[in-house]
């Protein structure tokens, strides 16, 4: 074996290894989807209101938890988020929005907290029976990074309170996994040394 291929062999080790390690010790985004059900009131800066006409905001139940998963999948599912895990949703302002409103909501599942950061905020549709919100944020689990999301949440008027469902969804891209990275690097010194002999 000549001095080339061994800088070449050596070389593969420690971008191997380094690679390896990085891996390890790298969060990876969520992904799957949560939605919920939960109870509040159309209300604006006066108080409660019998309809969404006039609302600004989104009074949730005091009471904690004041909502519950309808539905999960991927990494939610896993984490134990499942139907009627409770959850607990914090009063939304949609008429002027102090964003970022960190958390949106909160929960906890055995070990696990989930929580979603809004960041933006835009009205769909307002009419007296129903509002329609959609927007962005940053979803955050156990375990993993925090990850860019898109969220909606549709109100519906029902015997005096009103229904929402929210769901927020993984927008982030997926990320080349290190090992992935590592063996293309060693394919690139590979040829690169076997070039010089």
């Amino acid at each position: 074996m000549n001095n080339s291929s061994r800088t070449v062999l050596g070389i593969s080790g420690v971008v191997l290894a380094f690679a390896l390690f990085a891996g390890q010790a790298q969060a990876v985004q969520i992904t799957g989807s949560i939605s919920f059900g939960m109870s509040g009131v159309a209300a604006n800066a006066g108080g409660p209101l019998p309809n969404f006409t006039g609302a600004t905001m989104i009074d949730f139940a005091d009471a904690t938890p004041n909502g519950s998963v309808q539905s999960s999948s991927g990494d939610f599912a896993t984490a134990g988020f499942t139907f009627l895990t409770p959850v607990t949703f914090y009063d939304l302002d949609f008429g002027t929005p102090g964003l970022p409103l960190a958390p949106l909501w909160t929960g906890t599942s055995g070990p696990n907290t989930a929580s979603f950061d809004l960041l933006a905020l835009t009205i769909d549709g307002q009419t007296a029976n129903t509002l329609d919100l959609s927007g962005s944020g940053v979803l955050k689990l156990t375990g993993y990074e925090d990850t860019p999301a898109s969220w909606t949440l549709s109100g519906d008027i029902t015997t005096g309170s009103v229904v929402f469902g929210l769901s927020s969804t993984n927008t982030a891209n997926p990320v080349p996994e290190p090992s992935i990275l590592a063996l293309l690097g060693l394919g690139l010194l590979g040829f690169a040394g076997r070039r010089k002999s």
